[in-house]
Order: C-alpha cells, then sequence, then structure tokens
C-alpha cells in the first residue's frame, strides 16, 4: 500500500519482520550480515526467514541464527540459506 505525502509526493510503506516457526518478530532494520529486532526477545540458534514488504512487493531471505538471540540485544548475526521465492 502506497501512501502520498502532500509536502513531498510519496512515501513507501515499509515493513521487516523475522518469522520463526509461525511466530512474527517485528525488525527495525536487515543488513547483510544480521537483523535488529524492535523489542529484544530470546531464541536459540535456528533458521528463520526474513521478511521485507514494500508496498506491494515482498522480499524474503531465509537466514540461519548462528548464535540465536539474546535477550540482552537487539541485534542478531544471520548467515544465508536458500533462498525462498517471493
Amino acid at each position: 500500500m502506497s501512501r502520498l505525502n502532500s509536502q513531498y509526493g510519496y512515501s513507501a510503506e515499509v515493513r521487516l519482520r523475522l518469522v520463526v516457526a509461525g511466530n512474527e518478530y517485528s525488525l527495525s532494520e536487515i543488513g547483510p550480515d544480521g537483523i535488529t529486532l524492535r523489542t529484544p526477545l530470546s531464541l536459540a540458534p535456528c533458521e528463520a526467514d526474513v521478511v521485507m514488504d514494500v508496498d506491494d512487493h515482498r522480499r524474503v531471505w531465509r537466514v540461519w541464527l548462528p548464535d540465536g538471540i539474546s535477550p540482552e540485544d537487539t541485534f542478531a548475526r544471520t548467515e544465508p540459506l536458500v533462498p525462498v521465492a517471493s
């Protein structure tokens, strides 16, 4: 869904999330080597999907969380796995 900004024209609607075993967690940033969660959580090392929706376009990256996620830190390292069709 796109939105118009009356002063500047266009503003994309962006949604970032981590999906693990059917559970979704909101992300504030994604990068080539890691993700940043909006709120801390505890998760053991596992496979996950990083999902980025920009307007009506979706990209999905299958990743491995080698260190899991620590409740003391919102950053988690990721390693790429086989690409998922988007």
